[in-house]
Formats: C-alpha cells, structure tokens, sequence
C-alpha cells in the first residue's frame, strides 16, 4: 500500500488523538486503549502552537499516523509520533520520521531530539536507523502534595511572578529575559513559543522569579485535565534556574502554585546527566514512575551536564 504524508488539518484532530491513545495504550497494555489517557492534551495542543510542525501519514485515504515537533530556538523536539497498531510494521513510522525531519524545525535545529521509552528497544533502532542515538536515562519523577508542602517560603524570597499578570510590553521583556537565561545553558535554546502557546491554550502558567530585568528562574507548567499534566496534576513541561538557590526557589514556588490550584501532584522530567538538579527532586521528595532515554540525532551534545539546573523531558 502507498504511504502518503501530507500537513495535519484541523479535521485530523481527532483521528490522531485516538491513534496516540490507543497507540500507546497498546503498547503499554492497558485494558481499554482508546481511554488511556483521555485526560490529557498531547496532539491538538501542540499542532495549535505550531500547525507547520504537524504530519499525518495516510494509507489509502485513511489516517495512519502522526508526528509532530517544536521548535525551541536551535533545539528541535521530536515527538509524539504515533502509529495505529493496525499498521505497525507496515512502514508508516518511517515515512512519519523520514518526512518530520525534512521539517525546517529539524532540519535546521543546531540539536535535533527526542525521548523514548528506555525499555522499547524496537523504537530506540528505529530512531537509529535515522542517526539519533541513546544518552542519559530522563526520569519522569512526581511528588504528591500535602496541606504543608509549597505553602510558606522564606519571607526574604520574592514570590513568582506569573507570567499572565504581566503587561503585554511586560511580556515580551520577560520572553527575551527567559531566552537569555536558556542561551546560557545552550546556544539559542528559547522557550518563547512554548510561553506564549501555554497562556494562549489557557494550558497553565509561567512562574518567573526576576531581579530586576533579569529572569533568575522561570517554569513552564501545565495545570490539570486538557493539558499535558493530567487530572489532578502539575506538569513543568520546562524549568530553567541560574543557581541551585534559585532552583529549590523555583520548584516551591511550582509547588505552591498546584496547591492554589486545587492539584495533588507535580510531575517533571530531568535528565540524569544533571546531577544537581536531579538530586534536589529527589531531596524534596520526588520519585521516578517512569524511564525514557534522551536522543540526539548525530550524537550532538546536548545540556546534560552534572550543574544544568534544567527541568524537561523531550516527550
């Protein structure tokens, strides 16, 4: 059967939505495929911050499949892609990776990336096939909150700033504040997209804390049901801290923001090449429930070392 890839339209929402459900509840075994993981927004969140990022594979007029990427300044993320289990093996995850790199968002990203499911070593060669290789393990760690947790902070610390509350010149100067804190850590690594998709999806909130002009830490979170984190849960999809001071600051005041938010949980992903930041999840109590590994295509070298106070999973 021929393959065809083309852009996905906003009539295929819904198609690939169940396909990445019923895709990954498959693969994971679950009971009822087509409901796992009804409550989060993966796919049409994604393709709305950037529709130009977004493909479906077709075999015969039928949806087959989807893969997306975004663009965070010279890091391309890879991801979800997805394949009805009807067609697996039939050559449909190829063509999807094939045509999603020939994307401008990857083909010219200075680090083209991904994350996997550590144990799925049938995807880990595939992704090789197409020069991405394994590094470090990424646990997905989450903390369960109490009435105590997140609630008091020192009274010398400033509290985060949301990014919602800010003017819209106010906005700009925090998105340009945020990209020079993350160039630091890689050169061109820019969440402003994500920022802005976030407060314009009303997915959650951006915590900044500042001095002055400058951005000390900021996380990109998303808050319960219809986004990424999930019922009952606060996601950092992204968090950023200039010194392990600021990072402790940040992941309380994340905290905080979940329990004003009615959330029981907070879930993020760190690369276990960061040492440092690894460690402080785990002394605040944070467990690991799950193991990708990261991807780099071409083995590039990414922002893993033992001191990146950087928060994300590449999901």
């Amino acid at each position: 059967m021929a393959i065809d890839v083309r852009p996905m339209l906003e009539q295929d929402l819904a198609t690939a939505e169940q396909i990445f459900r019923v895709a990954f509840g498959t693969a994971h075994g679950v009971a009822d495929p087509v409901r796992y993981m009804l409550d989060r927004n993966y796919i049409r969140s994604r393709w709305a911050a950037d529709p130009g990022g977004a493909l479906v594979a077709e075999l015969d007029g039928e949806v087959a499949g989807s893969a997306l990427a975004a663009k965070w300044g010279s890091v391309g993320v890879l991801g979800p892609l997805t394949v009805d289990p009807r067609f697996w093996n039939s050559g449909v995850a190829g063509r999807l990776l094939e045509s999603i790199l020939d994307l401008p968002t990857m083909r010219e990203a200075r680090l083209p990336a991904l994350s996997t499911a550590a144990g799925n070593v049938r995807t880990v060669r595939l992704y090789q096939r197409f020069d991405f290789w394994p590094g470090y393990l990424i646990p997905i760690l989450g903390k369960m909150l109490d009435a105590a947790d997140g609630a008091s902070l020192p009274a010398e610390s400033p509290a985060a700033i949301h990014y919602s509350a800010l003017s819209v010149a106010e906005k700009v100067t925090a998105r340009k504040a945020c990209a020079a804190l993350t160039d630091a850590v890689y050169t061109g690594l820019d969440l402003s997209g994500e920022i802005q998709s976030v407060e314009r999806q009303a997915l959650g909130e951006t915590l900044l804390l500042r001095s002055g002009e400058s951005v000390d830490a900021f996380a990109i979170c998303h808050c319960g049901a219809g986004s990424e984190a999930g019922e009952g849960a606060c996601y950092i999809k992204f968090g950023a801290a200039r010194t392990p001071e600021g990072f402790e600051l940040l992941l309380k005041e994340v905290e905080a923001l979940a329990q004003s938010r009615g959330l029981g949980r907070v879930i993020a992903g760190v690369n276990a090449g960061r040492r440092t930041a690894y460690g402080c999840l785990l002394a605040r109590g944070f467990t690991a429930a799950i193991h990708s590994v990261s991807m780099s295509r071409f083995a590039r070298q990414s922002y893993d070392g033992t001191d990146a106070l950087v928060l994300d999973d590449w999901r």
